[in-house]
């Protein structure tokens, strides 16, 4: 490509090569001041757009792919703990409202028919069992006490009374 006293030595798309020759110079090879060669950056628009596009497509398909696999990671660390296969009773010694759940339950006909297991929360891996129940039912830290119930079908249940009705209403 011949620039006037110029000329491009190399095609890439995004810079050039310019030497420039000595009056009466007329290639490259005649002369011998490459001294005054200098490479002259420039963006072509067709090609700036086509990076500009591919880096872009690239960046929005990673940022896609990093949030689905956060989406499907905390999805599944919430069942992590995987459901019961009976259900889950929490309580304590010191707990009035979980001595009239007791009460109930000893006197309830339907206890023989269900898989009920007790858990007492003054051991540290029970009391830390109903904190990950509590939160797979998006139960804060502070609002988790008990009595608490945790069903088979991954339901918490809070409170004397309304365990007392849930078990009520079980059909067995």
């Amino acid at each position: 490509m011949s620039l006037g006293n110029r000329q491009s030595v190399s095609n890439l798309p995004f810079c050039r090569f310019i030497h420039s020759y000595p009056p009466g110079g007329d290639s490259l090879f005649n002369t011998t001041e490459l001294s005054k060669s200098r490479v002259v950056f420039y963006q072509g628009h067709r090609y700036d757009l086509f990076v500009r596009k591919f880096f872009f497509g690239v960046l929005a398909a990673t940022l896609l792919i990093i949030g689905i696999g956060i989406f499907y990671s905390t999805k599944s660390s919430k069942n992590a703990l995987g459901l019961p296969s009976g259900y889950e009773y929490y309580w304590s010694t010191t707990c009035p409202h979980c001595a009239k759940v007791q009460e109930f339950i000893d006197s309830w006909e339907g206890t023989a028919k269900i898989s009920l297991e007790k858990k007492e929360i003054n051991s540290p891996a029970n009391s830390n069992l109903l904190v990950r129940r509590a939160s797979s039912c998006n139960i804060s830290v502070n609002d988790v006490g008990v009595p608490f119930l945790f069903t088979p079908e991954g339901k918490c249940i809070l409170g004397d009374e309304p365990i007392i009705e849930y078990l009520k209403g079980l059909k067995i």
